[in-house]
């Protein structure tokens, strides 16, 4: 994403498609934080569906036992955290552990957000 978005030309028609959804109103400028009832609501979620542990307290390998949809629920809670424990070689090859490709912080960090929460990064965390 870097090498791209060292390219004039990629930098300068990103600038203009971004500028153009705003106008448009089909993309805020800034984006805004997290509120206390979107925390509330990812707590609550979070609690209603927590990650997995085997008998021994370690999470299963690859997420045995858990059905496709369990999966994505944890994903789009848990974040990379979740997939590296439920999909480990999808982990692997996007990158989120050890060599591979671009992890969410560089996503983050790429797009012109900080990696923080509201801060315009890729996540379900911002509600």
């Amino acid at each position: 994403m870097g090498q791209l978005l060292e390219r004039r030309g990629v930098r300068t028609a990103l600038a203009a498609m971004r500028a153009d959804l705003v106008a448009a109103g089909l993309l805020r400028a800034a984006l805004p934080g997290r509120t206390r009832a979107g925390r509330r609501t990812l707590k609550d979620a979070r609690t209603r569906h927590p990650l997995p542990s085997g008998p021994d307290g370690r999470p299963p390998v690859g997420g045995a036992g858990l059905s496709d949809e369990e999966k994505l629920i944890l994903a789009a809670l848990y974040g990379d955290r979740a997939l590296r424990l439920t999909a480990p070689r999808f982990a692997r090859a996007a990158g989120l552990k050890g060599r591979g490709g671009t992890t969410e912080r560089d996503l983050r960090q790429g797009w012109g957000g900080g990696g923080g929460s509201g801060s315009g990064g890729f996540g379900c965390g911002t509600v």
